[in-house]
């Protein structure tokens, strides 16, 4: 959640980099505490007080709707993150294809588990560990989109068809002849479930890659390369190395350019940069407190529904007299846990502006 703080470990820098001045560095990194505070502050209402915020006038309101402008060139269906909290992966996903048109959804897995190579995820890694024993039976699941975009642009992306981020396949063998058989399982599921199969094979309860009850199967790797990773991965970096495997001989660089990452926090002036970037076609994320999609009520800001989504369209609502955005989520086409106050489309959902702006911490605007 917080690791837009640092930037991403010197040791991933580009082959023929040298490390920046040690004085560089340290006021780089002043400079991202001092954005951090003011983030904490953000997130905590403290500042920026939404009481009387001056509205979007009608004329200022384009009516935009990025579905008209992907559906027909790109396929960008709507993801589901299930139980994980990979919501800031699965933005940044969908937000570099629309910027750079790749023609095949990125994998969002492959962005997470980039970004929990990044300084402060490690951190917060060994944080939560370090005080909540649950902890280590999970994956990390939280991100900022602005340090996740930039190292998922440094490596290349990660075709979604080869590393999915929604159901990987369980490979069971049954009965005497030992007949494969496959099942989809959620994600967090089967993260979970790996980890055991990890410590049993690490405990020598499994010897080799035949007696293994089950493996995850992608398109290149087998049930041979699953038990190598597992005989030879600690929990912590057995994700790493899976990702390593499976997009090895997949990975596409980005298209050469430089993109710019306007990261803004919630100021009366945000939404102006929205509409603007929204004109232009550039993704904007924003990072939100998610209960008011099922209850416009509810700003109870709490962090389990801390929640990143992207903003795909505007629309003045006349009948409300007031600016609306469209949300696009990550939860699914399903609109039954939305707001019935709310217009829900497959998984998109219009916000008044006054709803988004007290339900929302910041946006991440990437420029052309």
């Amino acid at each position: 959640m917080f690791a837009w703080v640092l930037e991403p470990s010197s040791s991933r820098q580009k082959k023929g980099e040298g490390l920046k001045p040690p004085r560089e560095m340290v006021q780089k990194k002043i400079a991202y505490l001092i954005l951090f505070v003011i983030f904490i502050a953000n997130v905590l209402g403290i500042s920026s007080s939404y009481a009387h915020f001056p509205s979007t006038p009608e004329e200022e309101c384009r009516s935009i709707d990025l579905r008209t402008e992907t559906n027909n060139t790109l396929q960008m269906p709507i993801r589901d993150q299930g139980k994980t909290g990979w919501c800031f992966a699965n933005a940044i996903a969908d937000a570099l294809q629309l910027s750079y048109q790749v023609p095949e959804p990125i994998s969002a897995a492959d962005v997470a588990i980039n970004y929990s190579q990044s300084d402060l995820s490690q951190l917060h890694s060994f944080l939560k560990r370090l005080f909540s024993k649950k902890a280590r039976e999970k994956p990390f699941e939280t991100g900022i989109a602005k340090i996740a975009a930039e190292m998922e642009i440094q490596d290349g992306y990660c075709p979604e068809a080869v590393f999915p981020s929604d159901y990987w396949t369980k490979v069971t063998s049954e009965g005497p002849a030992k007949k494969p058989t496959e099942t989809p399982v959620e994600i967090l599921d089967a993260i979970t479930q790996t980890y055991g199969l990890l410590q049993s094979v690490h405990d020598g309860t499994f010897a080799q890659a035949s007696e293994l009850p089950f493996y995850f199967k992608f398109k290149h790797v087998n049930d041979r390369d699953f038990f190598d990773l597992l005989k030879n991965s600690t929990q912590l970096k057995f994700l790493i190395h899976l990702r390593e495997k499976v997009c090895e001989s997949e990975r596409v660089p980005f298209p050469e350019g430089n993109k710019n990452f306007n990261f803004k926090l919630r100021t009366r002036k945000i939404f102006k940069a929205i509409q603007t970037a929204l004109e232009a076609k550039e993704p904007v994320t924003v990072d939100i407190f998610a209960g008011v999609l099922e209850d416009q009520l509810n700003f109870k800001k709490k962090i389990s529904d801390f929640h990143t989504v992207m903003v795909y369209g505007s629309q003045f609502n006349h009948q409300a007299q007031e600016c609306q955005y469209l949300i696009r989520n990550s939860h699914g086409t399903s609109c039954e846990k939305m707001d019935p106050d709310l217009t829900c489309e497959h998984g998109y959902v219009w916000l008044p502006e006054h709803t988004l702006f007290r339900a929302m911490t910041s946006a991440l605007i990437i420029k052309n």
